[in-house]
């Protein structure tokens, strides 16, 4: 009967008691960015707050690279020998400040100096490399533009490498979207240098990416903040911690434009189709608006989709593989909003686009998109781009409209390709199409700098919309034709996402994201 107890309080011990927590023991190889304010304490004491058995160490060297890390004087406490001496659960690389964004090649040669020798002689096998994003300074005036090539550049190296990204750089970009005015008061000490809150929200977010629990749950916070100040840091967290989740999901494969080499692909959407109608058919047409209800099958790699948000993208698996409408000739000023296959009747010559309009649940933009894949075995630095935008009726909008491209390493996030690929038509006499079109067909090209890695993937995407406001009425109707892609091994173009050595574009015309939760349109502004 004793045995048979003991069993039953070892069982009840077993199932009951709390087991121990697993010990975490974390190093930093880092300079200032992570020593300012004590981060690594600051990190001790929330995981102590929130019942953690964890413990982060730091290796500082103020003001230095990686490389400078991994070559320190041997006969010296150094970074390698502090690597190999202790089975670290997580090592945290944070590199110098500017190096991501100036010198990719550099950058990613460091991580992967760092990456093959703690995977060699770390004595914990399962060690997580995490790299922390770094930020814009404070006095950067393209601000958002350099925090996207920062993400580009470091979420680039950690999908090559198989690392783990704490992306503060995201949670700094989404305050200075909101607070512009306050940022370099609130989250800078100086043009670089986190405040105690800026190093509370980098904190928070390392505890979110280390034991997987969401920022907003932390209890602890530093003397020197209030209840406020810390509740808001722990807010801009959250969100760059659920940007994380939303990256790390696995993302629908879809199919591509395969680009095979150094030479021209071109997509004239000749294959798709043109109208073939009797007058009879024309005049019964949808009451009369010559909008036919046909739906149009794109080319491999295209998409298009009908935006209700004005100045807005999807991403690009969210977008529809056909048109809604098919037409182009004598629009009247009441012809269908949406999406279309735009050319003459009977005629192969065929542009893709649409009309927007401002009737309750219309088309506020019209999103054209590609998927490009590379398939040439060699890495593309650049893309010279040439396309054509096509009108296929006038408009009185008083705006105005514009046509912008857009790029994206992932077709989710997207960067403004700046006023190169910027067509702006000003304000028609009337709103009225023609019995020859185009109308008027403009040429755009140019030399679009990006990173586009051999079996990697790029995305290009226009927006049609209305330059300014939200009226979408009185519009013009515009087609996407002609498009030619070359890529290019340009020697001496750092693989930088395609954003760094852009010509400098409007302050609040950069990012572009669109999730399941938020989206920011072209003129920055978040929507909620």
């Amino acid at each position: 009967m004793k045995k048979i107890c003991a069993i039953v309080v070892l069982l009840i011990a077993f199932f009951v008691l709390p087991m121990k927590a697993e010990t975490v023991k974390v190093l930093s190889i880092n300079n200032s960015l992570i020593d300012y304010n004590d981060q690594y304490a600051m990190f001790n004491s929330i995981a102590a707050t929130m019942g953690k058995d964890a413990t982060w160490t730091k290796h500082t060297n103020l003001g230095k690279t990686l490389a400078y890390h991994f070559n320190e004087d041997p006969l010296v406490p150094n970074a390698k020998e502090t690597v190999a001496g202790t089975a670290w659960t997580h090592i945290i690389l944070q590199e110098q400040s500017t190096l991501p964004r100036t010198n990719f090649s550099q950058f990613r040669s460091n991580v992967e100096t760092w990456v093959n020798y703690i995977r060699e002689n770390c004595p914990n096998p399962d060690v997580v490399i995490i790299l922390p994003i770094n930020w814009p300074f404070s006095n950067d005036a393209n601000y958002q533009e350099d925090k996207n090539t920062l993400v580009a550049n470091y979420r680039s190296v950690a999908n090559e490498f198989g690392l783990t990204l704490c992306p503060v750089a995201i949670a700094y970009g989404n305050y200075q979207l909101d607070h512009p005015a306050m940022t370099a008061a609130v989250l800078y000490t100086d043009d670089r240098h986190p405040t105690h809150a800026a190093t509370y929200l980098a904190c928070c977010m390392e505890y979110g990416v280390i034991f997987g629990e969401n920022p907003s749950t932390i209890t602890w916070k530093p003397s020197v903040l209030t209840e406020t100040d810390a509740a808001t840091m722990r807010t801009y967290a959250q969100e760059a911690y659920e940007w994380i989740e939303r990256t790390e999901r696995i993302i629908e494969v879809t199919p591509a434009i395969s680009i095979t080499g150094e030479k021209a692909h071109v997509e004239t959407f000749d294959t798709i189709g043109g109208e073939d109608v009797t007058e009879e058919q024309i005049a019964a047409s949808l009451d009369g608006k010559r909008s036919f209800d046909r739906t149009t099958k794109l080319p491999v790699g295209w998409r298009v989709a009908s935006m209700g948000a004005v100045r807005s993208l999807c991403t690009f698996v969210t977008a529809s593989e056909t048109t809604m409408f098919i037409g182009g000739q004598s629009l009247p000023s009441n012809a269908r909003n949406g999406t279309w296959n735009f050319g003459m009747t009977g005629s192969t010559d065929r542009a893709i686009g649409g009309i927007t309009s401002s009737i309750s649940g219309g088309a506020r933009s019209i999103d054209v998109l590609a998927h490009l894949h590379n398939d040439s075995g060699e890495d593309f630095l650049s893309l010279n781009l040439s396309y054509d935008i096509e009108k296929y009726r006038n408009g009185e909008n008083a705006a105005g409209f514009v046509i912008q491209l857009c790029t994206s390493p992932d077709g989710e996030s997207w960067s403004n390709a700046g006023t190169d690929f910027r067509t702006i038509f000003t304000k028609d006499a009337n709103t009225d199409g023609a019995a020859e079109v185009p109308i008027v067909s403009q040429k755009v090209s140019g030399s679009l700098n990006c990173s586009f890695p051999k079996d990697g993937d790029f995305y290009l995407a226009w927006i049609i919309s209305p330059a300014s406001g939200d009226d979408c009425a009185k519009s013009m109707a515009f087609g996407l034709d002609n498009v030619s892609i070359t890529p290019a091994k340009s020697a001496g173009i750092e693989r930088t996402s395609g954003l760094n050595s852009r010509k400098k574009m409007l302050r609040d015309g950069q990012l572009l994201i669109i999730n399941g939760k938020e989206m920011f349109n072209v003129l920055g502004t978040r929507v909620r």
